[in-house]
């Protein structure tokens, strides 16, 4: 398919329950847009727990003060659900991390895999 490097579909008794998407490019912000769809960051429990200096409550939901090299995005639409898989493994993402800055929450740093 154009646009795409892989699509994959999962069948389970002759009846579809999983579309896997690969793009070939597309920037994490674009994902509402492209989707149609409102994206929030998949927390990891381990990491909060282990350091939990390192992420900051708004609104009920947690987020990272800086991105993880990989983090998960999810869109829940009942009675689906969509996941982004991002590598956010950029010199620069890298870079800011290492100092300590800080991403706007309603911004997602890197591209989707």
């Amino acid at each position: 398919m154009e646009g795409f490097k892989d699509v994959k579909l999962a069948f389970r008794n002759d009846k579809l329950v999983s579309i896997t998407l690969e793009p070939k490019e597309l920037v994490v912000n674009a994902l509402p847009r492209s989707y149609k769809a409102k994206f929030v960051y998949l927390s990891d429990k381990f990491a909060e727990s282990a350091s939990p200096q390192d992420f900051e409550r708004n609104q009920g939901r947690t987020y990272p003060k800086s991105y993880p090299t990989v983090y998960f995005l999810m869109h829940k639409a009942d009675p689906s659900y969509v996941f982004a898989m991002i590598a956010n493994n950029s010199f620069g993402s890298i870079l800011g991390k290492c100092m300590g800055a800080k991403m706007p929450l309603n911004r997602f740093p890197a591209k989707s895999q």
